[in-house]
Formats: structure tokens, sequence, C-alpha cells
């Protein structure tokens, strides 16, 4: 079965070094839908150890921990599933809490 891939524009963001938020573009290797989450523990493994973000391997739904946006709406990334051959863009909740990449004051 040939694999596919899923592309992920992400919000990077730090205060620190950077003058103005951007933008980075990832493309994951898949072979079937996966988790959001997944995608983002991916990126930070594979492609960009500098990627902030809430980790956390409840899968569940419940605790809100993993709180973002996914193409402009509100999800728990533990709990979304993304297919293979997607485009998304992944957003913090709210852009002007944000500490460093995908993590916002709570």
């Amino acid at each position: 079965m040939p694999g596919g891939q899923i592309i992920a524009s992400i919000f990077r963001y730090d205060p620190v070094k950077d003058q103005k938020p951007y933008y980075q573009v990832y493309t994951i290797p898949v072979q079937q839908q996966i988790t959001l989450q997944s995608i983002l523990e991916y990126i930070y493994e594979y492609c960009d150890h500098t990627l902030a973000f809430r980790k956390g391997k409840c899968y569940q739904g419940i605790c809100g921990r993993c709180l973002v946006k996914l193409n402009g709406k509100p999800v728990r990334a533990c709990s979304t599933l993304i297919k293979t051959g997607e485009t998304v863009q992944v957003d913090p909740v709210n852009k002007e809490k944000v500490l460093r990449d995908l993590v916002t004051k709570l």
C-alpha cells in the first residue's frame, strides 16, 4: 500500500527571538488517519525539536490541555483525527496569550 502524507502549517512564535509570528509547513508521512497530537509529536521528534506544544498522552479528550485551533476551530489535539491527504493549519487557541508557538497562558 503506497504511503500518504499530511501537510501541516504550524503557527510559530518565540517572543524572545521572533519579531512577529509566522507559519512553518511540515510534511508528515502517514499510512492512515492519525491524531493531531501524533502529528505534533512527529514534527517534534523527527523534524523540529524547537516546536512548543502541550505534550500529554491522555488521548481521551478529557483534560483540554492540548486545546489548539485546527483550521480556525478549537479542538483537542489528542482526540482529533486527521485523514491522509489533508492540509491543515494549526494555531494556538488564543494568539494574544502565546508563550511560545502553540503554548498559551492558561
